[in-house]
Parts: structure tokens; sequence; C-alpha cells
């Protein structure tokens, strides 16, 4: 558990250098005010993805959670989306995000920013040919300006700044 406190402390420290299209911050649930924690817990971060500009996410303000377990970081983070994505690898029920480097392909190495980045990579480019919501990823598949303009109407629903 030592090893996990340290390297969270240090990886909030790099989170306070703003990337180019997400940070991680706090959320008071009494203010809204974004700066680090959930709850002043090392383990439970919230985040905040920009949608990438050229993508039907244009414009949307994505929060998620990340819970990192006391083996971290040997073991990967959970990362659940707060707000609703409508897209073939987030589980449009839960949050769950079904990207690879969270699961068989998670390095002790990755940092919580190399996540962020993927994820919003993720909603750039989304893997059809492992989707956790299978309709999502066949409407991608089949009909892209149908998927595209669903993923733009929830963005606008669900996602505005």
């Amino acid at each position: 558990m030592a090893d996990a406190l340290r390297r969270l402390r240090m990886e909030l420290l790099d989170m306070q250098k703003p990337p180019p299209e997400c940070s991680a911050g706090e959320i008071d649930e009494r203010s809204d005010v974004h700066t680090g924690l959930i709850n002043n817990d090392i383990f439970h971060w919230s985040a905040t993805i920009h949608g990438p500009s050229d993508s039907p996410y244009t414009g949307g303000l994505f929060r998620l959670t990340m819970d990192f377990p006391q083996e971290y970081p040997h073991k990967a983070p959970v990362v659940k989306f707060k707000t609703k994505v409508y897209h073939p690898n987030i589980d449009s029920e839960n949050g769950y995000v079904d990207v690879d480097i969270l699961t068989e392909k998670w390095l002790a190495g990755m940092s919580v920013r190399y996540i962020l980045m993927s994820i919003w990579q993720l909603l750039k480019t989304p893997d059809a040919e492992t989707p956790v919501a299978q309709e999502i990823g066949g409407i991608y598949m089949k009909d892209p300006d149908k998927y595209n303009d669903i993923a733009k109407q929830w963005t606008q629903k669900y996602a505005k700044e």
C-alpha cells in the first residue's frame, strides 16, 4: 500500500500540469470545485475529458471516476464515465470503460495521464472490433453516419460544458 500511496501522490502532482485535452481534479460534492480527489481519498479520483474536436464528442465535457486498488500501480484502476456516452467501448448503463490498457495490457509504468489520453483517443477512434456495447458497435460498423448523429445527440444532451 505504501507504493500505491507514494505513486498516487506523485501522479496527483503531475496532473496539476494540464495536459492538452484532459485534467484530473477533485469534486467537492457541495461546491462542484475540481481540484484533485473525491472526498480527499487518494484512491478515488475524478477526472474530466474534453471531447476531441474532430469527433461526435466535440464540445462535450465528460466526467469520470478512477478507483485505484491498494496494489496500484501493479494493478490497474477501474475507470468509469459519470457522464453518459454513446460509444461502443463504454457501457452506457454503468460507464465502465473497456480499453485493453486497463485489463490485459496493463503495465505498472502507465500513468494517470497516459490512461486519460488513451481514453480521449478512444473517444476519437472507437475500437468496434471488441465493443462492450454490442448494439452501438454494430451501428458504428454498419452505419457510421447514424452512429455519429446519435453520439452527437448524447453529447449535446449529457455532456455540455
